[in-house]
């Protein structure tokens, strides 16, 4: 089990040189990975005020991992997942 935070998540996400080899290796490793209900509040902050783009889109996680998105989003509609809601 781990617990990721904010940065460990992004770069994680995105696949960026910044997350040294040995933590994407224990996060790829790891049965569980958390994060925190607060990384989702420093993201949205960050994202609000355009100091963070995020390359990985939720839909394109949802493709690669063939998973449903819970999403009321229609702009979803139109990739190749399956949605609930």
């Amino acid at each position: 089990m781990l617990l990721l935070d904010t940065c460990a998540f992004i770069w994680f996400l995105e696949d960026s040189p910044k997350l040294p080899q040995e933590a994407k290796t224990s996060i790829e490793n790891s049965e569980m990975a958390y994060l925190s209900i607060v990384s989702l509040w420093e993201i949205a902050i960050k994202k609000s005020l355009g100091k963070l783009k995020i390359k990985q889109t939720i839909a394109s996680t949802a493709m690669e991992e063939r998973i449903p998105i819970v999403t009321h989003d229609s702009k979803i509609v139109g990739y190749d997942i399956s949605v609930i809601w």
